[in-house]
């Protein structure tokens, strides 16, 4: 994942993303915020194509409220997956969050 940030800043979808300097743990970053809808990217290469190389992308969602996960999807997630960046957006309702992590989701 040596390259990730040129990945990321080379994808149109990512380009709002807040990509922060020293990664972080989901729990640290958003303690205490109760957020109804949390999409997670993975930023892994799976694959490259020519020069090109692919990244896992959207991979699942979930809740954080009172601190705690409630996996929206039936996967598990974990509270202290790194996070690379994040980014807010609206959903017609609430704000909710994408979030940019490794392999450790």
């Amino acid at each position: 994942m040596k390259d990730w940030r040129k990945i990321i800043q080379s994808k149109y979808y990512y380009k709002d993303f807040v990509i922060l300097d020293k990664p972080a743990m989901f729990c640290e970053l958003f303690a205490g915020q109760n957020i109804p809808c949390v999409q997670v990217h993975s930023i892994q290469v799976i694959q490259v194509y020519g020069n090109e190389p692919v990244i896992v992308g959207f991979c699942g969602a979930f809740k954080w409220n009172d601190d705690e996960i409630i996996s929206l999807d039936g996967d598990s997630y974990y509270q202290s997956t790194i996070v690379y960046g994040y980014s807010w957006f609206s959903n017609g309702k609430d704000k909710c969050l994408d979030i940019l992590v490794g392999e450790d989701w």
